[in-house]
């Protein structure tokens, strides 16, 4: 485990509804009020959570995947858009806050994969025809496997000599998240064991 979880904040961060999270947070705040982490775990969950009711994780994820197939010579656009979809996720917000930053926004990505993972689960993922034909549970952890391989590992090793301001950086606090959240779910590494 990268970064250890005060009791208190679990509760925050195993919740995925943005509004029941809210309400943990508001708890959380209560319960810690010495916490000098509250406004910038607040911060993240703005950051995260735009006005339109859009989650900037789930859409960082699902551009990470779009731009781990995309061919070499058009990667360094995808890799500065990926960049934006972080800063805008909270990436600079936490990096910039030093050590604690981090470990908040450890914990937000985490809760991010793990929202992404509850939606591999639901029948309609990666089926096809709208719908008509589905595919088996393990075909499904599969799939949702090597997209979160992609996404992370696959994208580091894929834009390598790409050279965009702090990627490296996020994309390896991101890629470590997204692993300890896949761990805790399926109990096995997500890591290079599974190409």
């Amino acid at each position: 485990m990268m970064y250890e979880l005060n009791e208190k904040w679990k509760l925050y961060y195993s919740e995925t509804d943005p509004a029941k999270r809210r309400e943990l947070f508001d708890a959380a705040v209560a319960d810690n009020a010495e916490e000098d982490a509250a406004p910038l775990r607040k911060r993240l969950y703005e950051c995260r959570y735009t006005g339109d009711g859009a989650d900037m994780m789930i859409r960082l994820i699902m551009g990470s995947i779009s731009a781990a197939q995309v061919v070499r010579f058009a990667l360094k656009w995808n890799v500065k858009s990926i960049k934006k979809d972080m800063e805008r996720a909270g990436f600079k917000t936490g990096f910039d806050a030093g050590d604690t930053g981090r470990e908040c926004l450890f914990h937000e990505i985490k809760n991010g994969v793990k929202r992404y993972i509850e939606t591999c689960r639901s029948d309609s993922y990666g089926s096809a025809f709208s719908g008509m034909i589905k595919i088996s549970r393990d075909e499904q952890h599969g799939r949702m496997t090597k997209e979160l391989y992609n996404m992370t590992y696959g994208l580091m090793e894929k834009s390598a000599g790409i050279e965009v301001e702090r990627f490296r950086e996020y994309m390896l606090l991101f890629s470590e998240a997204t692993e300890e959240a896949y761990q805790e779910e399926f109990q096995k590494p997500l890591g290079r064991s599974t190409r």
